[in-house]
């Protein structure tokens, strides 16, 4: 019973870290680049987040050398291991002023 409750626990955490994830990811592909290379710089978790792991942390890199898209890894960093949740957004060059 423990290890199924753990289990659960588990996947609502990674549903809780995919669904931050893809809202920063949202947020910073929908700024112009100037923005997004500071917002990518100061990423904050949330505070369920942190509920979830005090010393969880969230970066951002680019995937790519064109800079054309994002990868935001959250690491919970925590004594019982977890897997790191990983996510890329692309930025859409037409919308990002690569059309002027």
């Amino acid at each position: 019973a423990v290890k199924t409750t753990r289990l659960w626990q588990d996947s609502r955490h990674q549903q809780i870290a995919i669904d931050e994830l893809s809202g920063e990811l949202d947020r910073l592909t929908a700024l112009d680049s100037n923005e997004r290379l500071a917002a990518m710089k100061n990423l904050t978790p949330s505070k369920t987040l942190q509920d979830i792991s005090p010393t969880v942390t969230l970066s951002a890199s680019w995937e790519d050398d064109a800079k054309s898209a994002i990868q935001l890894q959250l690491n919970w960093n925590t004594a019982q291991p977890k897997a790191p949740v990983q996510l890329t957004g692309w930025i859409n060059p037409i919308a990002d002023g690569a059309s002027k």
